[in-house]
């Protein structure tokens, strides 16, 4: 796989099998793989976004700091949605992995506080086997997620795009993580709903109906060392009290509320990144786009317009494959409510679940994870 001689290599160490199997990365990270079935319940019901970020906000603080979690929802014409979410423990220094009993445990406790919470809320999550995660990479890397086809296409990645077969994908970053305004609170509440919270992202409903193969959203939430945080946050305003400028007011204002929640609420800084998967025709790829920065707009959020990084934004989007994001340049620290919010929840309605998803349908090509 590759354009002018590049070659694609994903950092995976292979699959072991513990309590449930372990993806391992060759930074020194180790994740599990959930399937989660989404319920019939639509956004718009009452308390129903509200308590999906509760969940959300609840998975981040059983976690804790040094964990990252990674959620991919496949949007396609005609089909169900599918829901997959990684927990992965971050190293605390890169390197090989390295094995600490007491840290390994307590991540295997935490992955089954997760399924526990999940049933709690009358959801369906379900590990992935070894098998499934295979095949699972390799669907991805193919970009193609029907068992209609087992052959990995001729890929080409251009700077603006990768050319998949006769199609083009487009990976569009919600956020520009060069821009230092992004909002700590999203408005994502309806007055005429009573202030009720709505899933801001369900507009991406909308988008597979306008002929594209598939939409996957790739959202990425890093857990980072609360107390480094609160050292950045401090240094930070001091910085804007020395220089004593009437246009650091309201960035000042800022950085002294979110010290006061940093200091009340565990886990109140992360480290987010959002991105949108877009499969078709240019010219269709050029529809979504405007509906997407349409929609964005609105709640005051504008999607980077310098996606030329399309060969880093594929390879780190696989699940359990983040490691190599930098948190100075590929994420962006904001509050965890902002980023709970930029997670999607819509389910799809009955009448349009149409078709099953099996993964076991796709035979796999010559790509293993031993």
């Amino acid at each position: 796989m590759g354009n002018k001689g590049k070659q694609f290599a994903l950092k995976y160490a292979g699959i072991k099998q513990h309590d449930f199997p372990i993806l391992y990365h060759l930074e020194g990270d180790y994740s599990v793989l959930f399937e989660i079935t989404n319920t019939d319940t639509p956004t718009y019901n009452q308390h129903a976004y509200s308590n999906f970020k509760l969940l959300y906000r609840a998975i981040i603080d059983i976690l804790g700091e040094s964990y990252t979690i990674q959620k991919h929802d496949l949007l396609r014409p005609d089909a169900p949605l599918l829901t997959y979410l990684s927990i992965t423990r971050n190293p605390t220094h890169s390197g090989f992995f390295q094995y600490n009993a007491e840290v390994f445990n307590t991540f295997k406790d935490h992955i089954k506080a997760i399924q526990t919470l999940f049933h709690s809320k009358n959801l369906t999550c379900r590990i992935l086997d070894r098998e499934e995660i295979n095949v699972l990479v390799e669907n991805h890397l193919r970009q193609n997620f029907s068992a209609a086809s087992s052959n990995l296409d001729q890929v080409g990645i251009h700077n603006h795009h990768i050319a998949i077969g006769n199609q083009n994908l487009k990976i569009v970053s919600l956020i520009d993580v060069d821009e230092s305004h992004f909002p700590l609170y999203l408005n994502n509440t309806d007055k005429k709903l009573k202030h009720q919270e709505l899933d801001i992202l369900s507009f991406l409903d909308i988008i597979p109906t306008l002929g594209l193969t598939h939409v996957l959203y790739n959202q990425v939430i890093r857990i980072p060392s609360q107390k480094q945080e609160i050292l950045k946050l401090k240094q930070r305003i001091r910085l804007y009290e020395l220089a004593n400028h009437p246009g650091n007011a309201a960035a000042l204002h800022d950085c002294n509320m979110l010290l006061e929640q940093v200091k009340l609420n565990p886990h109140t800084i992360v480290y987010p990144r959002y991105d949108i998967f877009l499969l078709g025709s240019d010219q269709l790829i050029a529809k979504a786009l405007k509906h997407i920065q349409y929609h964005l707009h609105k709640i005051g959020v504008v999607p980077t317009e310098n996606s030329f990084n399309q060969y880093s934004l594929f390879s780190n989007s696989f699940l359990g494959h983040s490691s190599n994001l930098n948190q100075d340049y590929d994420l962006f620290p904001t509050t965890v409510d902002a980023a709970t919010s930029l997670l999607y929840k819509h389910s799809p309605s009955p009448s349009k679940q149409k078709t099953k998803h099996n993964l076991r349908q796709v035979e796999p090509f010559a790509f293993t994870l031993n």
